[in-house]
């Protein structure tokens, strides 16, 4: 009676203890500009919490960007060059991708831009709370076609040790209790 009761209170707490979250995304820019130029990098986000991290995008003309300014109102993630204000940078526009699309499911997004039509890839921020409202001059513009893409890889899951151990101790007071009927 006492291996039952204790096979019953190790599968509870195994059932219970196995619910996480899902793991945040490293997504990956490979864009390219009308005017000749690139951008290329990184950034983890989080859709459970919505939180940015490890941000390192870079274009080539040498400008990284490292923090996460907002959605501009034309829709696209903005993001700023490390150590300045929004009225004093140049910003980078990911066109067309809104949070909402920044799943923990990753894939492939792309950067729209119709033909005959030219979107802010790099602008500078002329105004206050310029960046966050796309005013401003632009500096560079991304290809048509979708010829850029931000591609989403979610973060390989990692087993949780409790629920490991307690695994262990069902299969351990089991094999006990087999014993002993023996």
């Amino acid at each position: 009676m006492k291996s039952k009761t204790l096979a019953v209170l190790a599968i509870t707490l195994l059932a219970g203890s196995t619910a996480a979250f899902a793991a945040p995304v490293t997504w990956t820019l490979d864009g390219a500009f009308l005017q000749g130029g690139t951008a290329s990098g990184s950034f983890v986000y989080d859709a459970d919490s919505s939180v940015f991290s490890n941000i390192a995008l870079t274009t080539s003309p040498g400008r990284t960007y490292t923090q996460f300014a907002g959605a501009s109102v034309s829709g696209g993630l903005v993001f700023l060059q490390s150590g300045v204000t929004i009225e004093e940078t140049i910003a980078l526009s990911l066109k067309d991708i809104a949070l909402s699309l920044l799943t923990d499911a990753g894939g492939q997004l792309h950067i729209n831009v119709a033909p005959n039509t030219a979107f802010f890839a790099e602008f500078s921020c002329s105004a206050p709370g310029g960046c966050a409202s796309g005013a401003g001059g632009n500096v560079n513009n991304w290809q048509v076609n979708g010829a850029s893409t931000l591609t989403g890889v979610p973060v390989a899951s990692v087993p949780e040790p409790g629920g490991l151990a307690l695994l262990a101790l069902l299969v351990g007071g089991l094999a006990t209790s087999r014993r002993r009927k023996r």
